[in-house]
């Protein structure tokens, strides 16, 4: 029993050394990247009063509509590499996109920074075009659309930067399939860290100490699942403070214009 425990001590050790050397390169990595990400968030303004309240007209600029949204657009830069504005493809521009519905209103709720030129352009009446100079890290803007759709769902961000792939914060870690298995990952880890520090520090529990090597064997695994947490907890998306602020309103309509 005593010889297998040392085995998996040996594997465990080596193993989470080299998880640790992947978390230090690609800590380094992503200090030069590029991370364009956006977050949409909705609500539906007056659709169901129709379904509660019989004969309800509701008119936008003297103009009937139904199923009214409110519509938040946050876009950002999570990386330490400057995205410019000539990243932007020409052919595929960073776009907003209603297909089934028709844009009522637009308008730059905030901006991390006036000098990014943070600009919204309608299209058409189903579409925005987004621009901007720069974004350094952790710069963007969150954008109010009023709109008309058949769901939440009929919303559409479009566009490409060279070299990257923008991301939706809700396939890194949102509410998501993938960020819930995320959490459960860091969980594990530190779980991990946990039981590597009680071990090395002489709680008694029996097992991933090596005795041929004394204490360095715990030493050694408790400072790579303490790399490795780290790095899970760095590489986590957060969106900016100044951004998050007006998302958390969840679409709501905001009161005031840029800040």
């Amino acid at each position: 029993m005593l010889a297998l425990i040392e085995e998996f001590s040996a594997l465990f050790g080596l193993l989470s050394f080299i998880l640790a050397v992947v978390s230090i390169y690609l800590f380094l990595r992503s200090k030069k990247e590029k991370k364009p990400m956006f977050c949409i968030r909705s609500i539906n303004l007056i659709g169901d009063l129709y379904n509660k309240i019989g004969g309800l007209e509701v008119y936008y600029k003297d103009k009937p509509v139904s199923n009214v949204f409110s519509t938040n657009v946050a876009f950002w830069n999570n990386g330490g590499e400057v995205i410019n504005k000539n990243d932007i493809s020409q052919t595929e521009k960073l776009r907003v996109v209603f297909p089934k519905g028709k844009i009522l209103d637009k308008e730059i709720v905030t901006t991390t920074s006036n000098s990014i030129n943070f600009e919204i352009e309608q299209q058409n009446e189903n579409e925005v075009i987004l621009s901007f100079d720069f974004l350094e890290k952790n710069d963007g803007a969150v954008v109010n659309l009023l709109h008309t759709s058949k769901s939440l769902k009929d919303v559409k961000f479009i566009g490409k930067i060279k070299g990257v792939k923008i991301k939706s914060l809700s396939e890194k870690n949102g509410n998501g399939p993938r960020g819930s298995h995320r959490r459960v990952l860091i969980n594990l880890v530190f779980i991990l860290l946990a039981y590597t520090l009680l071990t090395f520090f002489g709680f008694p529990v029996e097992s991933l100490i090596n005795p041929a090597w004394g204490n360095y064997s715990g030493l050694f695994s408790s400072i790579s699942v303490l790399i490795i947490y780290l790095y899970l907890i760095y590489s986590e998306v957060k969106m900016p403070e100044e951004i998050s602020s007006y998302m958390n309103t969840t679409g709501s309509i905001p009161e005031k214009v840029n800040s």
